[in-house]
């Protein structure tokens, strides 16, 4: 390898993608902490156990598959953990990519996620963006290994051009 190449390396680590790789390491220490067993767990006093919580910020966490190409992105203004290793997050954004390609985003206000099980849910109103629909409604729960998502009522379905079907022909008279 030169010393070009070498250089070329270094400083592709920009600012951004230090808090993004500290953000996500930060993530990952809190669901470790939250999924430790407790030192002194005395199951019959609730009082013994320790309560771990804390929250971050103005976070993003992408994921990749092996080939380095990103799949999905998680943005939000917070996240607070909680004891039973779920997250409560305020203004969820998760963008899902095919090739490197934006696809899909869905918003919400407020969410719980359970990162281990890959599932969340919502009471709140949510908004999921294709470039050929947009639906929104209020609640719902999505399960990320079975790629189902359930919105629960106030359902709105907005279809644009672009999709499968060609737009109908007018008859000239």
């Amino acid at each position: 390898m030169t010393q070009n190449q070498k250089t070329t390396k270094a400083d592709s680590l920009s600012p951004l993608n230090i808090r993004i790789c500290l953000g996500f390491r930060i993530l990952c220490l809190g669901f470790l902490l939250l999924s430790a067993p407790p030192l002194h767990a005395d199951k019959s006093d609730t009082n013994s156990i320790p309560m771990i919580s804390g929250y971050i910020e103005k976070f993003e966490i992408p994921e990749r598959d092996a080939k380095g190409n990103l799949r999905n992105i998680f943005k939000g203004d917070k996240a607070t953990f909680r004891p039973d290793g779920q997250m409560d997050v305020l203004n969820l954004r998760a963008e899902f990519y095919t090739s490197n390609r934006l696809t899909m985003a869905i918003s919400a206000a407020n969410c719980l996620i359970d990162q281990h099980n890959k599932r969340g849910a919502t009471d709140a109103p949510i908004q999921l963006e294709r470039p050929d629909l947009t639906i929104t409604g209020t609640g719902a729960d999505w399960d990320d290994s079975k790629k189902v998502i359930n919105i629960h009522s106030n359902v709105r379905v907005i279809l644009t051009s672009g999709g499968l079907l060609p737009a109908p022909t007018q008859k000239t008279p």
